[in-house]
C-alpha cells in the first residue's frame, strides 16, 4: 500500500503543545457557542473545549483515486505545501519531525488508522452498521499526551465519506497569527437521506455543505463528480401538442412507436450525460392521449402510460441494472384525488416492479409533509422503491430557513429535491436533509449566514434576512395594526442593511467557504450560433406580414413602409417597437433600426460578424453571450410579435433567442429553443412548434399574441395556436438576445455575502414596493370569537339568535390578483365557541344545485364549490388543522404538523367534527363544529389562534407572497373573547 506524507516546516518541533481553550483562539462573536459549529449538524458529536495547534504535519492517505477533491482540499486546509513523498506506515508513525499526524482512509486497509480509532469512542464497526454508511465517516481530532502529538483521524468506507469528513473538519478549523488550530472533536456521522440537493443547484458551495444531488439539469457534471455531487436524475416529459379544430392542445401523452423511440433515445442521451437515475413525469399535463396513441390504446390513457413506462424501464435497466426509474403522475400531491389515477394504473399492470415515485407534500407547495401520506401514496401506486419528494415550499425570493419536517420521511423517501430558493434557504435544506432530528431552523439560518458572510458580517446578513422574512422569529400575538407597523419597520431596516452590505469593502465579506468571485459574463440559457434581424412589434402581425418580413428583410423593408398604418391597418413603421439588424462592423453596440434609441449593449463574448441572412449577424459562442437593451416604457405592450432569424447548434438545455422577462410568469415573453427536447422552439408561457431548429441551418421564428391567442410560426408557416396559460400583461423589463445575463456587481465581492445581498434586493423590493399596499389592505386580518350564549344546532342554517351576536368577516381576496371577489361570489363567516367546540358559520354567494348522492368523507378530488378552514390552534406556526367542506356536503379533515409528528397525521387524522350544508336560491350556507379536544386546546379570553378561510381561489386573510396554502405564517388571527 502506498502512503503519502506531506510536511510543512515551521521551525524546530519539540512536540505539540497541549490544547488551548477555544475561547482563547476563536473570537466570541456568535450566540450559543456556534463559532466552530458544523452545518449540516453531525448525527453524533462530542465537541471538545480545546483546540490543537497544527505545525508540521505528517499526512498519510492511501493511494485512493476516488478521494478526488478531498486530498488537495485537506492539504490546503492544514497548510501543507510540500510535494508528497512515499512513506511507509511505520516511518509515518515514527516521524519525529511532525507534531501532527493526520490519517485518512479505510481502516480495514490501513492498520495505523484502525489502531488510532481504538483510542476513541467510535469504532468502524459502528459506522458499517449504520444506514447510508457509504456516505458516513468518523472524524477524531485530539491531542495524544503520551506522544505529545496531535492526531487527526478520518475513517470512511468510501472517498465520498472521507470528503464529507473534510468538509466538517473545515468548519472546526481556525487560523490565528498564521497558525492553524482545530477544535477537538469525536464525531460519528452519516446522512438521513442519501440524496440531498436541488433541482437547479446554485453553485459549488452546495458541495461543501454535503450536497450530492440534482434533478433534471446536470450543470457542470464533471466538476460535480469531482466533489461527489454526482447523483443526477434526468427527467423526461412524454407529452406533445397537436392542432385540433384550429387550435393547439398541449400536454397530450405520446405512447406511440414514435413516442417510445423518443423516450428510449432520451435514456441513451441522459446516460451519456452522466445520469444515475431517471424520471418520467406527466405532472401538470392532461390525462389525455395524442391522436395516434388514442387509436393504438383505444382511448385508455393509463394503458398507454403503463406501456410507455415498461418500455422506458427496460431501457433504463439495460443501460444500468443499478439505476432507478421514478415516475411523477398527474396528481403528484397527496391531497389530490390520486386514488382514482393509481387504481386505473394498477388495473392495467401498474408500475414496473421496482420503480419509485416522485411526489410533493399535501399541496404542490407544502410546509408539512407527513410520512404516513407519502407511504400511503406509494402503496396505492404499487411503488416498491422509496419516493423522491419534489419540494416547492420556498420559492425564488424566499430567504428564510426551510421548516422542519417529520424525520420519519427518511423511512419513505430517498431525498427531497427543492426547485428553488436563495442561498440561505438552500443551505438550511441541506442541513435538514442530513440530520432532520437535530434541525433547528433559526440555528441553521444563523450558521448559513456565517458560512456566507464570515464572522464579521454574519449578524448583518442574518438581520437582513430576518427583516425581509417578516414572519421570523415566530407567531405574532399583537393586533393587526401593531403587526403591520412592525412589518413596515422591519422592511425599512432590511433596506438599510442591504445597502450597508453592498457598500462593504471586499475584505469585510469573506465567508468561511472559499468561493469564486461573482464576475460578469455568466449566463443562463445561452444560444450558440447566429441571430439576425430580431424585432419586437406592438401588435400580432399576420402570417402574410411575417412572410413579407422574411422575404424582403427588415433592412430593405422598414424604410419603405409608411410611418403610420392606413385605414386598412397595413404594416407600418409604427408597428415596430425595436429592431436590430446586427449589420454594424464590429463594436459593442447593436443599433435599433427604428431610431427610437433602443440600442443593445454587447457583452464581451457576443460578436457582430458577417454571415447573416441579410448582411451581418450576432455571433454567440457556446460559453454564452448576449445583447441587452435597457427597459423602456415604449417597449411594453399587451399585444406583440417577437421574431428573429436563427442558425443554432445545441448548447445546454435551452437557448434564449429574444426575451422580455419580468418577475412573474405572466410577465415573461420570449423566444426559446429546447435543446433537451429535440431542438424545438417555443414561446415562454405560450405555444411552440414540433420543428427542429438547432440543426445549424437558418430558420425564421415568430411568436404573436393578439389578446386572445398565442401563435407560433417557423419559416413563415403557422405551427400552433392556443390561448395563454396566464393572461399576459405588458412586460416592463429589459430585452435580452442570446441569453439571460446573470446579475453581477460592478465591484465583485470575494465572499458569498454579495450573492445573498443580491438575492435579498429583489425580495425586499417585492414586499416593500410591489406588495406593501396589498399587505396593508388585506393581510393578517382579525375576527373575534365570542362565547356562545345559547345552544347551536349544526343544521346548515346559521339563523339562531346566538349567531347574530358574533362579528362577521368578509371581503375575500382573489389569490394571485389581490382584488376583492365580486359581490355575487363573496363569502361571509362568523365564529363562536363553547367549552366543547369551535363553531364556524358560513354564507357563500352563488347558486348551487342540490347534491344527487350521499356526501363523501374524503373531499380531495375536484369540487365546484367548497370552503376550507385552516387553524393553528396554539398559534405556534408549527401545525395546521385543515378542514374542507363542499356545497354538496363532501368533506375532509387532516392534521399537518411542521416538525416531528406526534400521533396520526395527514390523511390518517380524524377530528370527529360535525358539519351541515344547505343550498338556497342565492347562496349556500354551512355550519361546522370542531371539537376543541381534537385541536388540543381549551381557549380562554385573550387567547389567539391562527385562522384562514378559503373559498375557491379567494382568501380571507391575504398575504401576497406564496408559501403554499398551508403556510401558518400567512394566517389571520382568531381572537378569543
Amino acid at each position: 500500500m502506498l502512503l503519502h506524507q506531506l510536511t510543512l516546516t515551521v521551525g524546530l518541533v519539540l512536540g505539540a503543545p497541549p490544547p488551548t481553550p477555544v475561547a482563547e483562539i476563536v473570537p466570541d462573536v456568535m450566540p450559543g457557542d456556534v463559532e466552530l459549529a458544523v452545518i449540516p449538524t453531525p448525527r453524533r458529536a462530542r465537541m471538545g473545549d480545546g483546540m490543537i495547534a497544527v505545525g508540521r504535519v505528517a499526512l498519510c492517505v492511501p493511494a485512493w483515486d476516488d478521494l478526488r477533491a478531498g486530498g488537495p482540499q485537506l492539504a490546503e486546509l492544514l497548510q501543507i505545501k510540500d510535494a508528497p513523498k512515499s512513506l511507509t506506515p511505520a516511518d509515518a508513525l515514527a516521524s519525529a519531525e511532525a507534531d501532527t499526524l493526520a490519517l485518512v482512509g479505510h481502516p480495514d486497509r490501513f492498520p495505523a488508522l484502525a489502531e488510532g480509532l481504538r483510542a476513541g469512542p467510535h469504532s468502524f464497526d459502528s459506522l458499517r452498521q449504520l444506514p447510508n454508511n457509504d456516505q458516513g465517516y468518523i472524524l477524531s481530532v485530539r491531542w495524544d499526551p503520551a506522544a505529545r502529538r496531535n492526531v487527526i483521524l478520518i475513517a470512511a468506507s468510501t472517498g465520498q465519506g472521507a470528503y464529507y469528513a473534510i468538509q466538517t473538519l473545515r468548519q472546526l478549523t481556525w487560523v490565528k497569527d498564521g497558525r492553524v488550530h482545530v477544535r477537538e472533536a469525536e464525531i460519528l456521522d452519516w446522512p438521513a437521506f442519501p440524496a440531498r440537493g436541488s433541482k437547479r443547484p446554485s453553485g459549488a458551495w452546495e458541495w461543501a455543505l454535503k450536497g450530492n444531488f440534482c434533478y433534471e439539469i446536470a450543470r457542470d457534471l464533471p466538476a460535480a463528480q469531482r466533489h461527489f455531487a454526482d447523483w443526477y436524475v434526468a427527467a423526461f416529459l412524454p407529452s406533445v401538442s397537436e392542432m385540433r379544430e384550429g387550435r393547439t392542445v398541449a400536454g397530450l401523452l405520446d405512447a406511440s412507436p414514435a413516442g417510445v423511440t423518443r423516450a428510449l433515445n432520451w435514456v441513451q442521451t441522459a446516460r451519456a450525460a452522466g445520469a444515475r437515475d431517471y424520471c418520467v413525469h406527466v405532472d401538470d399535463q392532461k390525462e389525455e392521449l395524442a391522436a395516434e396513441s388514442a387509436k393504438l390504446f383505444h382511448g385508455d390513457y393509463h394503458a398507454a402510460l403503463a406501456h410507455l413506462l415498461r418500455q422506458v424501464y427496460a431501457a433504463v435497466k439495460e443501460a444500468d441494472p443499478k439505476a432507478t426509474l421514478y415516475f411523477c403522475p398527474v396528481p403528484y400531491w397527496t391531497l389530490a384525488d390520486y386514488e382514482t389515477s393509481a387504481g386505473k394504473l394498477r388495473a392495467v399492470g401498474g408500475l414496473p416492479e421496482d420503480c419509485g415515485l416522485m411526489l410533493c407534500g399535501p399541496e404542490v407547495t407544502s410546509g408539512p409533509i407527513p410520512a404516513a401520506d407519502v407511504a400511503r401514496y406509494s402503496r396505492l401506486y404499487g411503488a416498491r422503491r422509496k419516493a423522491l419528494i419534489y419540494d416547492n415550499h420556498l420559492r425564488d425570493l424566499d430567504l428564510g430557513p426551510v421548516p422542519a419536517r417529520d424525520p420519519a420521511l427518511a423511512d419513505v423517501a430517498i431525498g427531497i429535491s427543492p426547485e428553488r430558493g436563495t442561498a440561505t434557504t438552500r443551505a438550511t435544506r441541506l442541513d435538514w436533509a442530513w440530520n432532520p432530528e437535530a434541525y433547528d431552523p433559526q440555528r441553521s439560518l444563523l450558521l448559513a449566514c456565517r458560512e456566507f458572510a464570515g464572522f464579521q458580517n454574519w449578524r448583518k446578513v442574518y438581520d437582513m434576512v430576518a427583516s425581509i422574512e417578516y414572519a421570523l422569529p415566530g407567531p405574532e400575538d399583537r393586533t393587526r395594526a401593531e403587526v403591520l407597523a412592525r412589518i413596515e419597520g422591519e422592511l425599512a431596516r432590511g433596506g438599510r442593511l442591504i445597502e450597508e452590505l453592498r457598500d462593504r469593502p471586499d475584505a469585510g465579506l469573506e465567508g468561511r467557504l472559499t468561493l469564486p468571485r461573482l464576475t460578469a459574463g455568466r449566463f443562463e440559457h445561452p444560444a450558440h450560433g447566429l441571430i439576425d434581424e430580431a424585432a419586437v412589434c406592438r401588435r400580432a402581425l399576420s402570417a402574410g406580414e411575417i412572410a413579407r418580413v422574411m422575404k424582403e428583410g427588415l433592412g430593405a423593408l422598414y424604410p419603405a413602409l409608411p410611418a403610420e398604418p392606413d385605414a386598412g391597418g397595413a404594416l407600418a413603421r409604427a408597428d415596430f417597437l425595436a429592431a436590430w439588424l446586427f449589420d454594424e462592423a464590429g463594436g459593442t453596440t447593436a443599433r435599433d433600426l427604428t431610431g427610437r434609441g433602443h440600442d443593445g449593449r454587447l457583452d464581451s463574448a457576443a460578436v457582430l460578424a458577417g454571415g447573416g441572412v441579410f448582411g451581418g449577424a450576432l455571433s454567440l459562442p457556446p460559453s454564452g453571450g448576449c445583447v441587452t437593451t435597457p427597459y423602456a416604457e415604449a417597449l411594453a405592450s399587451e399585444t406583440f410579435t417577437l421574431m428573429a432569424w436563427v442558425k443554432l447548434r445545441p448548447a445546454g438545455k435551452y437557448a434564449l433567442i429574444l426575451s422580455r422577462a419580468g418577475g412573474k410568469p405572466d410577465e415573461r415573453q420570449g423566444l426559446l429553443v429546447a435543446h433537451g427536447d429535440g431542438g424545438l422552439p417555443y414561446l415562454h408561457g405560450g405555444t411552440g412548434a414540433r420543428v427542429k431548429v438547432d440543426d445549424d441551418q437558418w430558420h425564421h421564428l415568430a411568436a404573436t399574441f393578439d389578446g386572445a391567442f398565442h401563435r407560433f410560426y417557423v419559416d413563415g408557416r403557422l405551427q400552433s395556436q392556443a390561448p395563454p396559460r396566464n393572461p399576459p400583461r405588458p412586460v416592463r423589463a429589459a430585452v435580452h438576445l442570446g441569453a439571460y445575463p446573470l446579475a453581477a456587481p460592478v465591484n465583485p465581492l470575494a465572499g458569498f455575502a454579495f450573492n445573498v445581498t443580491d438575492q435579498a434586493g429583489p425580495a425586499w423590493n417585492h414586499l416593500a414596493v410591489t406588495r406593501r399596499d396589498l399587505i396593508a389592505r388585506h393581510a393578517f386580518r382579525e375576527i373575534e370569537c365570542p362565547a356562545a350564549v345559547g345552544p347551536i344546532a349544526v343544521d346548515g342554517a346559521p339563523d339562531e339568535e346566538v349567531w347574530a351576536r358574533a362579528p362577521e368577516a368578509s371581503d375575500f381576496v382573489l389569490s394571485g390578483a389581490g382584488t376583492l371577489m365580486p359581490p355575487d361570489r363573496q363569502a361571509r363567516f362568523r365564529c363562536l365557541r363553547d367549552e366543547r367546540c369551535l363553531y364556524i358559520a358560513l354564507r357563500v354567494a352563488g347558486k348551487v344545485a342540490p347534491g344527487d348522492r350521499p356526501p363523501r368523507d374524503d373531499l380531495r378530488g375536484p369540487a365546484a364549490e367548497f370552503i376550507r378552514v385552516l387553524i393553528d390552534p396554539r398559534h405556534t406556526h408549527r401545525e395546521i388543522y385543515d378542514f374542507r367542506l363542499a356545497a354538496n356536503g363532501d368533506r375532509f379533515d387532516g392534521y399537518f404538523p411542521i416538525g416531528p409528528a406526534a400521533g396520526p397525521t395527514g390523511l390518517d387524522w380524524d377530528s370527529g367534527w360535525t358539519t351541515s350544508v344547505r343550498a338556497g336560491p342565492e347562496e349556500w350556507t354551512a355550519e361546522i363544529a370542531i371539537p376543541l379536544a381534537a385541536l388540543g386546546v381549551a381557549p380562554g379570553a385573550g387567547d389567539v389562534m391562527g385562522l384562514q378561510v378559503w373559498h375557491g381561489r379567494a382568501l380571507w386573510s391575504y398575504v401576497p407572497r406564496w408559501w403554499g396554502v398551508q403556510e401558518p405564517t400567512q394566517l389571520g388571527h382568531l381572537r378569543v373573547k
